[in-house]
């Protein structure tokens, strides 16, 4: 016969649901990921809105942004020694809310509201902007 039964078997296995293959060996890297800074707090329209993320602990995997707000605005990113800076400029007062993602899976405190004082500037339609980063270091 073409096919023969392996000595043993029928074999009994575990399938976990949402398994992803990118955080095995990883699982807890998001939790090493800190974002801090003003911007993630607090901003002020026309003014820069600071802050970073540093990801020096986290081992590799997939950093991601995502900027909603009443507003289309832009991140811009920097590289910084320990992970990446970042910063939008509000053109519109609001609450904006920056979510932050390693491997999929959030980091402590994301998402981040932010409060953008006005000084009476009009309301375009919400909207969002995603950044990805792929962030790979060397396993330790």
């Amino acid at each position: 016969p073409l096919f023969r039964s392996v000595p043993g078997s029928p074999f009994a296995i575990k399938v976990l649901a949402n398994a992803n293959y990118k955080s095995v060996g990883n699982a807890s890297g998001h939790s090493k990921c800190v974002a801090r800074g003003p911007g993630l707090q607090r901003g002020e329209v026309g003014k820069a809105c600071l802050f970073s993320v540093d990801v020096s602990n986290a081992g590799h995997g997939k950093l991601a942004l995502s900027l909603t707000g009443p507003a289309k605005t832009d991140l811009a990113k920097g590289n910084a020694s320990a992970g990446f800076d970042y910063q939008f400029v509000p053109k519109v007062a609001g609450e904006y809310v920056v979510r932050i993602t390693f491997s999929d899976v959030d980091i402590p405190g994301s998402p981040f509201t932010i409060q953008v004082s006005s000084d009476g500037a009009a309301n375009p339609a919400a909207s969002a902007v995603k950044q990805e980063s792929n962030r790979v270091r060397p396993a330790a």
